[in-house]
């Protein structure tokens, strides 16, 4: 992730690079997940997004259906996640 780089969740926190981080630590895997409808976006030499509709799920829980996109660029040879974004396809 790049160090400006932002998550947009579906509950309508938007977290910075050490909130995401921090979020992390201590939070229960997903069992298992879909990715579907993948599509990658040009955005120049540097960059691309990619969106897709993801279907996770854990045990004893109804899945999570999202609409996402994560943006990308390049840094230093390697691709570094600038901006995630996730909607709710649920409601």
């Amino acid at each position: 992730m790049t160090a400006d780089g932002l998550m947009v969740l579906v509950n309508g926190m938007a977290l910075d690079r050490d909130q995401v981080v921090a979020s992390l630590d201590g939070a229960p895997a997903w069992d298992g997940y879909q990715l579907t409808e993948v599509r990658r976006i040009d955005l120049g030499d540097h960059a691309a997004a990619l969106t897709y509709r993801a279907t996770a799920h854990r045990a004893g829980e109804e899945p999570f259906v999202a609409l996402m996109s994560s943006t990308y660029r390049l840094l230093d040879g390697a691709p570094r996640l600038a901006l995630y974004q996730q909607t709710t396809a649920t409601h």
